[in-house]
């Protein structure tokens, strides 16, 4: 949308009012003596009536006019007619002049019109039975032409339905009113018909009942239910739909409620019921100041030197004026000092702080609400009762596990290092001042109660019961215990949050719930609805109350308690908020009343075993005689400008109708955690900071309450404050996008119930109606008729305490209209403000009806009574327009800012000189009478191209079109526009409207002749320059501006010398661009590569001046369009492009190597092309590192990319590269080498096992191989043994299998030369194998013995080696071993060791036995007196040595292989003399044959040993 000033709308509007409001002051006085002589209605400044359409047949308040519905495709607007039951329809495509199309007669369908809807041709017609509204309804579909399409059944009464957007589904509000005197009372409902096929709609139900049952909780919220007899969903009254943009989201009035429904269109779900709550009377609407505190000294370093500011402040008390009224004084004070959020250190959550050391203080200031200025007094540091020791902000102590009672978090400094307790250590979160001047604060932790000297000086901590034997402590360690145990299981730091003071009673509040019972995840605190306050007599220092505080939206993380103020005789203002911020957040003032609710310690409640206050729901607190304190939202903050914060913790009351706020900053460091691991560092975040803001109830508020209050008993406006609570009681409402947010607009009629002897309201001044004797003290006269003894109020609500009698009055109806936030949040209320302009426009007429012109006679019941609304944007702004149906006419504001709403017009078209009756109606003197419901049609849909609104009046059974007569503009110059002198200005702006003018304006002077949507003029001279914007005018003078649009003139640029088209440097090189310009218009410069522009740096210089450097060039810098764009005061120039280039040859195919058979012809190619700015390339090949090439018969294409050597000989293999040079640059590039190889003869080299000259020799045992390595290449080798080929082919090896004479040939690959190796000899060799015969050998002493074996395998060149018990036998190197004269030490284990060179074998043992006197058996060995015996033979894992022994002893043992080295420990022990057993692992050695020694009694003893497998 186009931006456009509202300037002339605005500045009307507020010269209307002062107008209206100097004429209202004058006829005040006029109307207190007299009735003043009525007047014509007059017109509107936006709106117009454009026509008026009596509904045939006539008929006079009987509902011929009610609902009205447009169809923008064919341009019909219907309204249906409950006195003749029928839907008619009027082409309205000329506004000025409808047209009756037809009528829907309904009466055949069984039912009685009550609403009507269309969209996309589709109409939809709500039905209520023909014979009980208490019967369900019907919604009836039709085609434009009246054509019947379904009817499906609904809820009771269907009394408003509506459309999504897109068309697919219609929502109804069935509302579902009771018989007389309550004799059938059917649910309200809410149907949602899915109509995208309307012959076969379907429908779902969304119902109430699952509130039914929480009566309790929903009146305590605000929520009337007040049927005698009825449930929750019985007693709701759906009223009026409104549907968000997306079609999402349905929200429904539920108006006898004072309440608003929330519905899930897709699911067909309730989502939640919103409570409206109370307009208070008695004083003006809320707003707040702002003063932010930016400059605030230093509270401390940290120790990794990062500076925090003072603030965190969490509570406030006003300590009176300065030097006059405008400088205000308060006390407050932070809480525990900076503190990062929990982080998880050594397996448990720590918190961090940032200023361990941090000393609690009260700080003293001024604040200067002239000029925003603030003043610190005093900064008064707070101590322990020796007055030395610092109060610091650490936790206490730690008694169990997180989040138990008497446990505070584990504090830890900004490394994570473990900070120690603070006994005294405090959160403080509130501060009151005593009448002896001194201070009380409460804190979080404990919670705790803190008496303090003005001069910081505790003197005395008051602390639940059992905090110091909870850790087993002394009694004292951490104050006095007087307050109740169950404070102990606050939720951790969640303590006391608010404290106010009333005399001598210090009433202390719980942030949220307790967690009673007290679980570590503190899930019972945060499932409970309730927290509490707790009344501490500062005289006595005793618990005097306790009090159950109910919580409503903790479910959407509003659970804290921020503040609290006292109001005096038991009413407090009580802060309660969440973490958001902003209009969405959730942050209130709500009043608070003791009188009535049960105080706990007076009267403690019997509670079933396991139960718990805070475990009770609403509906158990009867049964156990708790009444919580009674409680009413007063302010919603955010929309009183007051909402931009998260931590509103400050509240503090100035006088009765002002109060201020401060909120908590934390320091600026809240929500950062420190990083992993901690480096003593933290986020500070400065732009948070501390603001006070100054609450005034000053908005315009309050009503003219009477109908008889002026001299004897006559009329007269009396719009004043009044002790009375008005009900919003909304009917109709409309959704508005405003800012990408939703709010619903609504018009607060308010309805009365009366069924039969049911009736429920009644005067004030009624025998009925008595006051509580406070209430009627202090207004003595209230009951009269000049006050408020005309005035209906409610008779079943009012009556807090229960005693039977008023201590508070509520009427029907707010008299306004109201901007809420999505979630039910009061954002703007518009006070007294309908009825301040009504009584402007039409003092003689004022509050009057709409079936009487009688003045003053709707004041003792709900005044105006604003009934319609309607939502519309035009151009970027968002109007909101109400009609009011009593007095009658049509209200537009500008709701843009929703916050502060913008009065823009008024049009009432009735004619308060004719009398209202059926007469004056038919002939339209009378007017309109009683609007209904109003239908804005945008100027894009309407007939006439201009916004419209439709309105439907009950009363006069009329339909009005009023023109809405603000040009829509679509269209508008740029801000900005330069000309060159010669150029042409054309300026245009395009708009929608009736009959719109133009006039166009240079530097706020009417331009002569300008008067259409384009102005033109040639561009002769700089006088055109100037400030343009053009007035576009509605038929009736409402004027829009449009923005304006600077023209700036000068002359034409032009580049006078381009830049060079091509420049070529090498890498790393230096280049220069520029060109020349004019300079007659203070040209600017500015050079691009490809698009981007370039900035001055290492790379370019000169970006924004004639000449543009660019400094060691690299190929990323290469590019073809270099340009500079030349900028004059109105036009700008482009240069040609420059390309700036890095010349090169880029080979695209290299020559390959390449390899030839002598007289073949060698190939090679190459291919390229030339960038950076290379037009061409030429080629030139040669020997790498040497000559080129010259073209002949044998080198062809030397200079082409093809190169051919024919017949190639040996000399031509080498290296061969091709030189690129390119034209025109001259620089040379070399492709890769290739090599060219000529293929040889390969040569030989044989290899093998011993290969001594000519001769290999091998064993046969070890497979060997004959290898032959060639030097160049071949095609085929071929082995050749004794004359025959025993291998062919590529393989290089061949294995050795015999003896005999080999000789190899290698071919090479062209198969032209052959190379064959000389003669190589082979000999097989064998490793010898040797065997005894058959032993062992017996010989006599003297006698002769021979040993020898036999040779069953091993070639000659044999070596022997002769071993007796394992030891060799030197010099006995025979086959054969004689001993010619056997002697007794011949006796042994003999063998063999035969060696060749292909390996050795050793035969086993042969034993040699002399014979001699006397002799030992054939299997024990006897030495003197010892005998050695082993067994089993073979053994295993075991062998047993037997020993006998005459004298006992040391025993050795040692086990030998046949080659006579030891394979095993040396075994010792001890032998007795006799026989003994030793048993020995030999588990450890192979299986084979052994040699055993042991030396026993002096002896060395052999025998042999086998192990078996």
């Amino acid at each position: 949308m186009s931006e456009f000033r509202s300037d002339s709308i605005t500045h009307a509007a507020r010269s209307f009012m002062f107008v209206r409001s100097a004429l209202f002051g004058a006829l005040l006085v006029i109307l207190t003596s007299s009735v003043a002589t009525p007047v014509l209605a007059q017109p509107g400044q936006v709106l117009q009536l454009v026509s008026r359409t009596v509904q045939q047949p006539p008929a006079f308040d009987a509902g011929a006019a009610e609902v009205v519905a447009y169809d923008a495709a064919s341009k019909t607007t219907m309204f249906c007619d409950a006195a003749a039951n029928k839907i008619s329809m009027y082409n309205t495509s000329n506004p000025s002049n409808p047209v009756f199309v037809r009528d829907i007669l309904l009466a055949p369908y069984g039912g009685k019109v009550n609403s009507v809807a269309v969209k996309n041709g589709l109409v939809a017609v709500a039905l209520e039975d023909a014979l009980s509204k208490a019967n369900p309804g019907k919604v009836v579909l039709f085609s434009l032409d009246g054509t019947f399409r379904s009817m499906v059944t609904v809820g009771a009464l269907p009394d408003m339905l509506v459309f999504t957007p897109d068309g697919t589904k219609i929502v109804v509000c069935n509302e579902g009113e009771p018989l007389d005197n309550y004799t059938f009372d059917p649910e309200g409902s809410v149907s949602i018909l899915t109509v995208t096929n309307p012959s076969v709609p379907t429908v779902q139900t969304v119902t109430f009942s699952a509130l039914n049952g929480r009566q309790d909780s929903l009146r305590a919220m605000g929520i009337r239910i007040y049927g005698p007899g009825s449930s929750v969903a019985q007693d709701f009254e759906p009223e009026y739909a409104a549907i968000t943009p997306d079609g999402r989201t349905a929200y429904v009035t539920l108006q006898e409620n004072n309440a608003l429904a929330v519905i899930d269109i897709s699911s067909a779900t309730l989502t939640r019921v919103v409570a409206l709550g109370y307009k208070d009377y008695s004083r003006g609407l809320p707003s707040v100041t702002q003063y932010p505190w930016n400059d605030r000294p230093d509270l401390g370093t940290t120790a990794a030197g990062q500076t925090i500011k003072l603030g965190g402040f969490s509570g406030l008390w006003f300590d009176g004026y300065g030097a006059d009224a405008t400088r205000l004084r308060f006390l407050t004070h932070p809480d525990r000092g900076p503190n990062a959020e929990p982080s998880t250190l050594r397996g448990a959550p720590r918190r961090p702080f940032a200023l361990p050391n941090y000393q609690a203080e009260v700080v003293r200031f001024e604040l200067n609400t002239v000029t925003g200025a603030y003043t610190i007094l005093d900064r008064v540091k707070l101590t322990r009762p020796d007055g030395v020791t610092p109060i610091s902000g650490r936790p206490n102590l730690q008694a169990a596990g997180q989040g138990i009672a008497y446990t505070d978090e584990f504090g830890v400094d900004l490394l994570g290092n473990d900070i120690p307790n603070d006994p005294f250590g405090a959160d403080l979160e509130g501060i009151v001042v005593a009448a002896d001047g001194t201070w009380w604060l409460v804190d979080e932790y404990r919670p705790a109660i803190y008496h303090f000297l003005p001069n910081g000086t505790m003197a005395a901590r008051y602390i639940p019961s059992g905090t110091a034997a909870a850790v087993g402590a002394a009694p004292g360690t951490y104050g006095t215990e007087a307050l109740p145990a169950v404070y102990g299981q606050r939720r951790n730091n969640r303590g006391f949050e608010a404290v106010a003071l009333e005399g001598d009673i210090l009433y202390a509040f719980i942030q949220s719930p307790i967690d009673n019972p007290d679980v570590a995840n503190d899930a019972n605190s945060r499932a409970s609805g309730f927290t509490r306050i707790l009344a501490f007599n500062t005289v006595t220092k005793t618990v005097v109350g306790d009090y159950l505080y109910p919580m409503f939206e903790t479910s959407f993380g509003c659970d804290k308690i921020g503040d609290a103020v006292s109001l005096g005789n038991g009413r407090f203002h009580v802060v309660e908020r969440d973490d958001a911020t902003g209009l969405r957040a959730r942050k209130y003032i709500f009043e608070i009343d003791l009188k009535g609710a049960t105080n706990l310690v007076v009267t403690p409640p019997t509670l079933p075993p396991g139960r718990t206050i805070e475990s009770l729901r609403w509906n158990e607190l009867s049964t156990y005689g708790i009444k919580p304190v009674y409680k009413m939202q007063a302010v919603y903050l955010p929309g009183a400008g007051y909402g931009d914060f998260d931590k509103v913790e400050g509240l503090a009351k100035i006088d009765d109708s002002t109060f201020a706020l401060i909120n908590d900053n934390d320091f600026g460091v809240g929500g950062s955690t420190l990083p992993s691991p901690p480096t003593g560092l933290i986020t500070i975040d400065n732009s948070r900071i501390p603001v006070v803001g100054i609450l005034k109830y000053d908005r315009p508020n309050g009503l003219d309450a009477s109908d008889r209050d002026g001299p004897g008993n006559t009329a007269a406006i009396n719009i004043r404050k009044w002790p009375v609570y008005g009900m919003y009681h909304p009917d109709a409402i409309s959704v508005a996008t405003v800012g990408g947010q939703t709010y619903i607009v609504s018009a607060n009629e308010g309805d009365a119930r009366e069924w039969g002897s049911f009736v429920e309201e009644v005067r004030v001044g009624s025998s009925s109606v008595v006051l509580d004797p406070a209430f009627a003290a202090a207004w003595p006269s209230l009951k009269t008729n000049a006050q408020l003894g005309r005035l209906n109020i409610v008779n079943n609500i009012g009556d807090i305490d229960g005693d039977g009698d008023f201590d508070k009055l509520f009427t029907l109806g707010a008299r306004s209209f109201t901007i809420w936030n999505a979630d039910g949040n009061l954002v703007w209320d518009s006070g007294s403000e309908l009825e301040q302009r009504t009584a402007a426009f039409f003092p003689a007429n004022f509050n009057t009806g709409h079936t009487t012109n009688a003045p003053d006679d709707r004041s003792d019941n709900k005044g105006p009574e604003p009934e319609a609304m309607a939502v519309g944007v035009i151009n970027d702004s968002v109007y909101a327009f109400v009609g009011c149906e009593r007095i009658g006419g049509i209200l537009m504001y500008n709701i843009s800012d929703v916050r502060n709403p913008i009065y823009v017009d008024y049009i009432n078209s009735r004619n308060f000189s004719v009398t209202p009756n059926l007469a004056n109606s038919i002939n339209q003197t009378v007017g309109d009478l009683g609007p209904e419901t109003i239908v804005f049609v945008p100027a894009q849909e309407s007939g006439n191209g201009g916004d419209l609104l439709l309105m439907g009046n009950e009363i006069s059974g009329t339909l009005s079109i009023y023109n809405v007569r603000i040009p829509r503009i679509l269209t508008t110059p740029p801000t900005t526009l330069a000309r060159c002198i010669g150029d042409n200005l054309s300026l245009t702006v395009t708009a929608t409207g009736v009959s719109l003018t133009y006039q166009w304006q240079k530097d706020g002077v009417n331009i002569p002749g300008a008067t259409s949507a384009t102005y033109s003029a040639p561009v002769t001279s700089s006088a055109l320059a100037g400030s343009y914007r053009c007035l576009v005018t509605a038929a009736g003078g409402k004027t829009i501006t449009t923005r304006a649009t600077t023209v700036t003139v000068a002359i034409r640029t032009e580049i006078t010398r381009q830049p060079a088209l091509l420049t070529q440097v090498d890498v790393t090189g230096y280049v220069e661009l520029s060109l020349d310009a004019t300079s007659t218009a203070g040209e600017t410069f500015q050079w691009y590569k490809a698009g981007t522009a370039l900035v001055d740096g290492a790379k370019y210089g000169g970006t924004r001046s004639k000449v543009l450097s660019i400094r060691n060039l690299q190929f990323a810098d290469t590019s073809a369009r270099y340009y500079c764009i030349v900028t004059g005061g109105c036009v700008s120039v482009q240069s040609r492009n420059a390309a700036v280039y890095i010349p090169r040859a880029l080979v695209t195919l290299q020559p390959r190597d390449t390899t030839v058979c002598p007289g073949d012809t060698v190939i090679l190619r190459t291919s390229a092309r030339g960038i950076g700015g290379e037009a061409g390339l030429a080629y030139r090949w040669r020997v790498f590192g040497g000559r080129f090439l010259t073209e002949g018969t044998r080198f062809r294409g030397t200079n082409t990319p093809t190169l051919r050597i024919i017949g190639a000989r040996p000399e031509d293999a080498g290296n061969y590269v091709c030189q690129l040079e390119g034209v025109p640059s001259g620089d040379f590039t070399n492709t890769n080498i290739a090599v060219v190889s000529v293929r040889t003869a390969p040569r030989l080299t044989i290899s093998g096992p011993s290969l001594r000259g000519d001769t290999i020799r091998y064993c046969r045992e070890t497979p060997s191989i004959l290898r032959v390595y060639v030097d160049g290449t071949s095609s085929d080798i071929e082995f050749v043994r004794d004359g025959i080929v025993i291998q062919t082919g590529s393989g290089s090896t061949v294995a050795l299998t015999g003896s005999g004479t080999y000789i190899v040939r290698a071919y090479s690959e062209c198969r032209t030369a052959v190379t064959e190796s000389r003669p190589i000899t082979v000999i097989e060799q064998a490793r010898p194998i040797v065997q005894f015969g058959p032993s062992p050998v017996n010989v006599e002493e003297g006698d002769s013995f021979t040993l020898e074996f036999s040779l069953q395998q091993g070639t000659e060149e044999l070596t022997y080696e002769w071993l007796k018990d394992g030891r060799i036998l030197n010099g006995v190197v025979n086959r054969q071993y004689v001993v010619a004269n056997a002697r007794p030490s011949d006796a042994g284990l003999y063998s063999c060791r035969v060696s060749n060179s292909c390996g050795s074998t050793q035969t086993g043992t042969i034993r040699v036995s002399v014979v001699e006197e006397p002799t030992t058996s054939v299997n024990d060995v006897q030495s003197n007196t010892s005998i050695v015996r082993l067994y089993p033979q073979p053994a295993h894992d075991v062998v047993n040595f037997e020993i006998t022994s005459q004298h006992g002893g040391s025993i050795t043992i040692d086990i030998l292989d046949l080659t006579g080295q030891v394979v095993a420990p040396r075994w010792t022990s001890t032998s007795t003399a006799g026989t003994q057993v030793f048993p020995l692992t030999v588990s450890l050695l192979p299986p084979g044959q052994y040699i055993v020694r042991v030396w026993v009694d002096g002896q060395n003893l052999v025998q042999p040993l086998f192990l078996a497998p």
